[in-house]
C-alpha cells in the first residue's frame, strides 16, 4: 500500500514538474495596431508633417544651399538595446523607490555631420508622482488626466542614439 501511494505521489510530481509554467508567456500589450493602420499613420505623417518640415527648412536655407534638405523619418533601435534600456530603467527606478513606471518618447532635433538639425526621438523614463496616483482605468488604458500624468525621472538617463534616416515606406515587411 505504501508503494502504491509513493508511486502515485511520484507520478503526480512528475506530471506537474514537466509542464512549463505559463507565467513566462508575455501578455499581449494594449495599443497594438494592425498593418493597415500603421500604413495609414505613416502616410498621414509624410503627407501632413514631413512634407512641410522639409519645405520649411529648404525655404529657410536660402539660395546658397546646394543640397536639398530631407529630414529623418524614422529612428531604429535594436530590440536588444531597448530590452537593456528597460532593464536599466527598472533597476535604477527600483533603487530610487519609483513606482508606476513608464517610458515617454520625445521628438527632438540634433545637428548632423552636415551641420543641419534633423529629427530624432529620445526615450525618457517616467514614474508616478506620490501625490497624484492614477485611477485603475487610467493604468489599464494608458490614458491619464493631466493630474494623473506620470512625471519624468530626470535623474535617470534618457535613451537616444538609435540609427535614423529616410526608410522605404512602411509596408509591414
Amino acid at each position: 500500500m505504501k508503494t502504491i501511494k509513493l508511486l502515485s505521489l511520484l507520478m503526480l510530481v512528475m506530471t506537474f514538474s514537466c509542464t512549463a509554467p505559463a507565467e513566462n508567456t508575455p501578455k499581449k500589450p494594449t495599443g497594438l495596431i494592425n498593418k493597415k493602420t500603421a500604413i495609414q499613420y505613416e502616410k498621414n505623417y509624410v503627407d501632413h508633417q514631413y512634407k512641410y518640415i522639409n519645405q520649411y527648412v529648404n525655404k529657410n536655407l536660402g539660395k546658397n544651399s546646394t543640397e536639398k534638405f530631407k529630414d529623418h523619418r524614422e529612428v531604429f533601435f535594436t530590440l536588444e538595446n531597448l530590452e537593456n534600456y528597460l532593464a536599466y530603467v527598472k533597476k535604477a527606478s527600483k533603487e530610487k523607490g519609483y513606482q508606476g513606471l513608464g517610458i515617454r518618447i520625445y521628438f527632438g532635433a540634433k545637428k548632423g555631420a552636415d551641420s543641419l538639425y534633423k529629427s530624432t526621438v529620445f526615450l525618457s523614463p517616467t514614474h508616478q508622482s506620490s501625490v497624484n496616483k492614477p485611477s485603475k482605468n487610467a493604468i489599464k488604458n494608458s490614458f491619464y488626466t493631466a493630474k494623473e500624468r506620470p512625471i519624468n525621472s530626470t535623474d535617470i538617463d534618457a535613451l537616444n542614439y538609435g540609427s535614423s534616416g529616410e526608410p522605404d515606406n512602411y509596408n509591414g515587411n
